[in-house]
């Protein structure tokens, strides 16, 4: 609307609203732009409704996984990375042992650890 006496100040006010509502909408819109480009968000490409929203939910879960291992700091990192590897571990003998059970792969071999956390 035209800026005249009586509404002067409706306008001012309705300029500040607009302005606290863009600020607002900047980190969001950031967030988005995250998921998208770093988490690949625009590559999915699911047939079924329910399977994009799982992706997309999926998505939304890890980004909000790594902002609380930030927060949580570098110590839980390495304590979830250890747990990480050595459940790796374990699988892996699981598979290898299944498979020499088989008869699909030789025997293991003994291996000496080399990483201890």
């Amino acid at each position: 609307p035209k800026q005249t006496s009586e509404n002067a100040e409706k306008i001012r006010k309705m300029k500040e609203q607009r302005i606290r509502d863009s600020r607002e909408r900047i980190p969001i819109e950031g967030k988005f732009g995250q998921g998208k480009n770093g988490y690949r968000l625009n590559y999915i490409r699911a047939k079924l409704q329910k399977t994009s929203e799982a992706w997309i939910n999926c998505i939304f879960l890890v980004m909000n996984l790594m902002v609380l291992l930030k927060k949580l700091g570098k110590n839980l990192t390495l304590s979830l990375l250890a747990q990480l590897f050595r459940l790796c571990s374990r699988i892996i003998a699981a598979i290898l042992e299944r498979a020499s059970v088989r008869g699909i792969a030789g025997p293991r071999p003994r291996v000496a650890p080399t990483m201890i956390f």
